[in-house]
């Protein structure tokens, strides 16, 4: 370990340029630099999880999701119940 520490104690110099010339170099490779965050397309074609994601999103134009948040004391009262199933009802005719 010692041998190795005085190795690059003697050599620092051009491990300092080496090290600068590979952050110059990796750091011009960042403008062609690609990120695709679809997660979709590493998934296999035969999928069927993706498959039923991609209809939907041709379906009915993109695959955004929306959320419905209903507050209340106790969930499982009637009127509480039938307000959910006339949003239900109400969403299944949206197109």
């Amino acid at each position: 370990m010692k041998r190795l520490a005085e190795l690059i104690v003697k050599l620092r110099w051009p491990i300092i340029i080496v090290v600068i010339g590979l952050t110059a170099f990796f750091g011009l490779q960042l403008k062609t630099l690609t990120i695709n965050s679809d997660v979709l397309s590493s998934l296999p074609d035969d999928d069927p999880v993706a498959k039923l994601y991609k209809d939907i999103g041709k379906k009915y134009g993109g695959n955004d999701m929306g959320m419905i948040v209903l507050e209340t004391d106790d969930v499982f009262k009637t009127e509480v119940l039938e307000h959910v199933k006339q949003i239900t009802d109400s969403l299944k005719t949206m197109e």
